[in-house]
């Protein structure tokens, strides 16, 4: 994801679950984390099985109350937040390399 105030790439570690075109992204850190809130504001990307997909359309959902896979379901228990997106086509590699502070 890209940093609302700097724009600098971040990568964090998530719990992601796909299911069709859907990306289940548990929210372990909270929903006022600042990884979450960059999302939110859109410009991220998510790495899966080699290849770098963009988030498109995210939101956060309640996994009590909207329909997500089993998985993420199960660990949005504890956080009551998961987030959801549409994945973007497959792109090559493994997302930014070394040059990583260079816009996308």
């Amino acid at each position: 994801h890209r940093g609302r105030r700097t724009g600098r790439l971040y990568r964090t570690p998530v719990n992601a679950y796909r299911h069709g075109e859907t990306l289940a992204i548990v929210v372990l850190y909270g929903p006022e984390s600042d990884w979450v809130r960059n999302v939110l504001a859109g410009g991220a990307q998510v790495v899966r099985a080699g290849r770098t997909h963009d988030l498109l359309d995210a939101r956060l959902v309640d996994p009590r109350v909207e329909t997500v896979p089993a998985p993420a379901r199960a660990l949005g228990r504890f956080t009551h937040v998961v987030m959801l997106a549409r994945v973007g086509p497959a792109q090559p590699g493994f997302g930014p390399g070394p040059r990583a502070d260079k816009p996308l």
